[in-house]
């Protein structure tokens, strides 16, 4: 699932992907309350 920038996820607006891979994706955000940038990681889960 690819977040694209200007979504928001609860306090965080997402600013940039900055990498995925097999184990999920890292993203750049800002917490919009304090005016902080934070980084974001969505984890793939696989079910066997």
């Amino acid at each position: 699932m690819t977040l694209e920038p200007g979504t928001k996820l609860g306090r965080y607006e997402i600013r940039s992907q900055l990498r995925a891979g097999g184990m999920g994706e890292v993203y750049l955000a800002q917490a919009t309350k304090l005016a902080r940038k934070v980084v974001l990681f969505s984890r793939i889960y696989w079910q066997l």
